[in-house]
């Protein structure tokens, strides 16, 4: 049952929502954890919002990620976008409020016991946070660790490479594709709190190699406990923030959620 918990804390994915042009890190290691059995796994989540009458709505969502494991690699892909117009007197608005994409690949080999080589591709969209493209590529080390009394923990670092480029860009922004080098670094405790529940915390820390003060970074905090053998309730709690960020756009987000996870 331990095992299932912690399988299923690292089966869904977490983007923090934000203001228009801040930089989002996506903790990636809610679902870069080992899955539990050999081969192939994964999960699947739809969503949608439909409301008629004063006022209109129509959303519609979905995220996708797939494992696979063999003794030695660990490999997964995940993909999640939404979309959503909204309006009132019977008409839409000719703009969406909500119009995101994300994908995110990832490859981990076990070079020795506790430590892997990983590298990692991303791709993202997200019109009201100004963001045209974001694309990061990157490669370094990590190293596992299984604490007393049921607590795991993962310290990771690795170079990373953002491509970056706002629409309408305002005064002050950087125009067209800007390339930022940084360091990526992080730290994973998860810990089985009973037969039923599990808590992991995630911290990043992404300073800018040519100037450390341009730092962004996430600290994530999740419970969750599991309903049955293949469902289970999350609980998070997250705070995203930036020291340099885009002009009139505030350096830091917050974010509380509640999802319902089923893993395959």
């Amino acid at each position: 049952m331990r095992r299932l918990v912690l399988f299923l804390v690292v089966a869904v994915l977490m983007v923090l929502p934000s203001r228009a042009g801040f930089a989002q890190i996506v903790n990636i290691q809610q679902l870069a954890g080992k899955p539990v059995q050999l081969g192939a796994s994964g999960q699947l989540a739809l969503t949608g919002d439909w409301l008629l009458g004063n006022s209109l709505l129509l959303t519609g969502g979905g995220s996708g990620t797939l494992f696979f494991r063999t003794p030695d690699w660990v490999a997964l892909v995940t993909a999640a976008g939404a979309y959503g117009v909204k309006g009132t007197a019977g008409q839409f608005a000719d703009e969406p409020f909500q119009s995101k994409l994300f994908e995110h690949l990832r490859v981990r080999y076990l070079l020795a016991p506790h430590l892997s080589l990983e590298a990692f591709g991303q791709h993202e969209f997200d019109r009201w946070r100004r963001l045209k493209t974001r694309m990061v590529a990157g490669g370094g080390a990590r190293l596992d660790v299984d604490a007393i009394g049921g607590i795991h923990i993962a310290l990771g670092v690795a170079h990373m490479m953002q491509w970056e480029e706002l629409l309408n860009p305002k005064g002050g922004d950087l125009a067209g594709l800007v390339l930022e080098q940084r360091l990526s670094s992080y730290a994973v405790i998860a810990a089985s709190l009973s037969e039923t529940a599990s808590a992991v915390l995630v911290v990043y820390a992404q300073p800018k190699w040519s100037d450390f003060s341009d730092l962004r970074g996430l600290i994530d905090l999740a419970l969750v406990v599991s309903i049955n053998k293949a469902t289970a309730l999350r609980v998070n709690w997250a705070l995203g923030y930036d020291t340099q960020p885009p002009i009139a756009v505030r350096g830091f987000d917050g974010t509380g959620k509640v999802s319902l996870l089923a893993g395959f």
